[in-house]
């Protein structure tokens, strides 16, 4: 609305506007609906326009977002319903601590497409919890979004942390929906964080005894903690003895190395493989050169990272070099 047309608005169509305007500065400008519902901002609104205050009560705003989602989703299934090529989807399991004995956790799935301008493209179409006996396992919580949005026949692939159930449940799905090329033999391949927490995992089995000893733990959640891990080990180092000291040394060495590399890997915010798989290859070679190492803890820790990293690297760079003939064309260095 410009012009003339926003001069001759009713009260009742600014005030409709208004509600709109705040419920976008929560959703789109990611403000704390806090922030708008009182404080200095109320009072500022007050000053300029006292009959707008209303607008400011949270059911208000609430209803409005609410609103404007259900708007947006619109858009979102009519262009999905347009879309002519196929989705890629990646699942992320948040976890909020609240209390030592309590987290809660959220599942956000987000659709990676390319649009018809040849854009690369994510959008967040779930976001819930998962954590209360009432609420959906995420696997449902998946299913019924992609029911609701109706591309079930258009997924590609599915990148999760883990290997658990969840990758299997909806690949069943879709297998159902869709006839798939190879009958269904589709490839499993884990997102790069997780190759990277299972490869140190892997590593830190050399000093289980040691890792206990000081109480670490969190591995197996989504959470990246092998890097925090080999930090804590090090501050610890006095409480073990010579021998003990000598293997935590030498395997923070090696995770320290891999957490530089991963540190550049992990700054691109939509890696693609040729951004991702030159540091995938450099974490290969510095494992490999590590493995040839005269120190048999040195050597025995590097291989089985390298076991982990090579049953993973090789799937990845299979599904690449099917899917992206720009680094089809550069690949036999690698």
């Amino acid at each position: 609305m410009s012009g003339p047309s926003r001069a001759n608005r009713t009260d009742e169509e600014r005030a409709e506007d208004a509600r709109q305007g705040f419920a976008k500065l929560i959703c789109y400008h990611k403000m704390a609906p806090h922030t708008i519902c009182g404080g200095a901002f109320i009072d500022l609104i007050h000053d300029i326009k006292p009959d707008l205050v209303s607008n400011f009560k949270f059911e208000i705003l609430e209803r409005n977002c609410l609103k404007l989602y259900k708007a947006e989703q619109c858009i979102a299934k009519e262009t999905f319903s347009k879309l002519a090529g196929q989705i890629s989807l990646s699942v992320d399991l948040l976890v909020h601590k609240k209390r030592r004995d309590q987290i809660d956790q959220y599942l956000c799935l987000s659709a990676h497409f390319i649009d018809d301008d040849w854009k690369l493209r994510k959008w967040v179409i779930k976001y819930c919890g998962v954590s209360d006996v009432n609420m959906d396992l995420p696997s449902e919580a998946i299913l019924k979004s992609l029911k609701e949005y109706d591309i079930e026949a258009k997924i590609l692939s599915l990148t999760a942390a883990g290997t658990g159930d969840l990758a299997n449940i909806v690949k069943e799905n879709v297998q159902e929906r869709l006839k798939l090329p190879m009958n269904g033999q589709l490839f499993h391949v884990q997102c790069s964080c997780d190759v990277i927490s299972c490869m140190v995992k892997k590593g830190f089995e050399e000093i289980d005894e040691i890792v206990d000893k000081v109480k670490l733990s969190g591995w197996s959640k989504s959470l990246p903690l092998w890097n925090l891990t080999s930090c804590n080990l090090l501050h610890a180092l006095r409480k073990f003895s010579k021998k003990g000291r000598e293997k935590i040394r030498k395997i923070c060495k090696i995770t320290e190395r891999i957490d530089e590399i991963t540190e550049a890997l992990f700054e691109f915010r939509r890696p693609t493989p040729n951004l991702f798989l030159p540091h995938l290859q450099e974490i290969r070679a510095y494992l490999v050169h590590e493995s040839a190492s005269s120190d048999a803890f040195v050597s025995l820790v590097a291989l089985k990272m390298l076991e982990i990293l090579n049953k993973e690297f090789l799937r990845v760079l299979s599904v690449s070099l099917m899917c992206n003939h720009c680094f089809r064309e550069h690949s036999q260095g690698i």
